[in-house]
């Protein structure tokens, strides 16, 4: 299993290739679970994040975009096998979120964003440290910015199931359970302006939780506003 202190550093490159490694190895044991096109891929993608773990200097954004479509690819092929344990799983999921969040932070754009945006979904539902929670909002923030912008537009896009929204519900819960000011109106900017429809009911809902889960004042106070700007009149 991935230790979960791995989420208190996303951006740590050594981490993410290790965990690839891991992966493979698993598979590799069962000859049946992947054919040899897949792994020689995925070691491919293995060495591509190996020599390019600086910041991804070398690389243009549109090698980058190439790269995490590619990455995602991958990442559809091995889902099922990923499934068979709960070793694989917890690799997979520690993948796809800290590879999505390679691809943005180094500016490229992610034209897939399923496989992240589950992955931070189910980190969020397990950390409740604030060291993990703001290195998820971390990593949220720049898939959010990075997305390609047919994905922002999508004719789905306010279907509860959609990644986008999914992905941008999340950011703002996510924001509140860290406590922390300066990342919860950050979240609250953001998923305000991709959602004004939602942001009445999004807060109203919060604003339950503060009493329901005894949230401090100062958290409470930001909530509150948030909800009296956008309430339904």
């Amino acid at each position: 299993m991935v230790p979960l202190t791995y989420y208190q550093k996303l951006d740590d490159q050594q981490q993410l290739i290790s965990c690839c490694q891991q992966l493979i190895s698993h598979f590799q044991k069962n000859t049946t679970a992947l054919d040899n096109e897949v792994i020689t891929a995925f070691e491919h993608l293995i060495h591509i994040l190996d020599i390019h773990q600086t910041d991804a200097k070398g690389l243009e954004n549109t090698e980058l975009t190439e790269i995490g479509m590619l990455g995602m690819q991958l990442l559809d092929a091995v889902l099922a096998a990923a499934k068979t344990s709960a070793e694989t799983q917890s690799l997979f999921n520690y993948i796809a979120l800290a590879f999505g969040f390679w691809i943005a932070r180094n500016k490229g754009i992610l034209q897939q964003i399923d496989h992240p945006v589950n992955a931070l979904a189910n980190a969020a539902n397990t950390l409740h440290d604030k060291v993990s929670l703001e290195a998820l909002f971390e990593a949220a923030a720049f898939i959010i910015l990075q997305t390609d912008e047919a994905i922002k537009t999508a004719t789905d896009r306010l279907s509860l199931g959609s990644p986008w929204h999914v992905l941008n519900m999340n950011f703002g819960i996510i924001a509140t359970r860290t406590h922390t000011p300066e990342l919860m109106e950050s979240a609250y900017e953001t998923l305000t302006y991709n959602y004004p429809e939602e942001a009445p009911t999004f807060f109203r809902k919060a604003m339950s939780e503060m009493e329901r889960l005894n949230y401090p004042q100062h958290v409470r106070t930001i909530v509150k506003r948030y909800q009296e700007q956008y309430r339904l009149h």
